[in-house]
């Protein structure tokens, strides 16, 4: 079964005490006002149940919510009543898709360190004299290294290596696949082995890449993206009630976003695989 995003969000939000509290708020209409602010936010994907009269209210047309600061807007003004506005909704620290954008801040993180072999026969054919390959358009997934090319020669059902043919190199910045020199013929096929970076997930419904036995590092970067977001109102939190035990000096909680940040780079270099070797290319005189 695939483990998706939405199982390592709720993983996240477990430990680090992110889950969401259920309120309920009422207000006055007053046939003018068509705006709403509830008292805490942001407000949880999918969460959250509006009436007017006791009558349910359709979001994208009786009404747009902002999630992030909890404002509520109506089309039209609920009729004048008491507590005749009825919100329902759970808050969090983060919203989905703030953990999906850090998750996937992570990935782009560990890109060069974290990958998954991949294997291309289909995507590749020669062209030639053409020298650079443009691999963002024809691969599905960005290479961290290329392992071996290979290609079939017109008339033969066997793959060969390039590399007696001709010589390649790997240009990461651009993305190039380069050969010098080109083939001299079009149409053949090349094969290619390579390290692909993780795929990044649009969606909390995407599968989530990276394999159980390297997320680890990628936990300890999410805890710090997600300590380093609530500073700001731990901080606020502090000012107003810095009596109480429960709550974490400013200076603390600083050095709690600086550990994790540690901890997933220490981590990493622990538990980083080791690239597979690479043949030795010969050069073609």
């Amino acid at each position: 079964m695939a483990y998706l995003y939405s199982d390592w969000i709720t993983q996240l939000r477990k430990e680090t005490k992110d889950l969401d509290k259920l309120y309920h708020q009422r207000f006055d209409g007053d046939a003018s006002t068509t705006q709403f602010q509830v008292s805490t936010y942001p407000i949880k994907d999918d969460s959250y149940t509006v009436k007017i009269n006791d009558v349910t209210q359709t979001e994208g047309t009786d009404y747009t919510l902002n999630k992030d600061i909890g404002l509520f807007e109506f089309a039209s003004a609920p009729a004048a009543g008491g507590d005749n506005v009825s919100i329902e909704y759970r808050a969090v620290k983060l919203r989905d898709t703030d953990w999906l954008n850090v998750s996937n801040d992570a990935i782009d993180y560990f890109r060069d360190m974290f990958w998954t072999e991949e294997i291309d026969s289909t995507s590749l054919t020669s062209v030639i004299d053409q020298y650079d390959y443009d691999l963002t358009t024809l691969l599905t997934k960005v290479p961290v290294a290329i392992m071996s090319v290979e290609y079939i020669a017109s008339g033969s059902t066997d793959w060969s290596d390039v590399c007696n043919y001709t010589n390649w190199v790997l240009f990461k910045d651009k993305n190039y696949l380069h050969f010098n020199k080109p083939f001299t013929t079009t149409g053949l096929k090349i094969k290619i082995r390579y390290l692909a970076t993780y795929t990044q997930g649009s969606a909390t419904t995407a599968t989530f890449p990276v394999q159980a036995k390297w997320r680890l590092p990628y936990k300890y970067f999410c805890f710090a993206k997600f300590y380093e977001r609530t500073v700001p109102d731990r901080i606020e939190n502090v000012a107003m009630v810095n009596t109480l035990p429960t709550y974490l000096p400013p200076s603390m909680m600083t050095n709690l976003v600086e550990y994790y940040y540690r901890k997933a780079d220490e981590t990493a270099r622990k538990i980083a695989p080791t690239k597979p070797a690479v043949s030795i290319q010969h050069l073609v005189s």
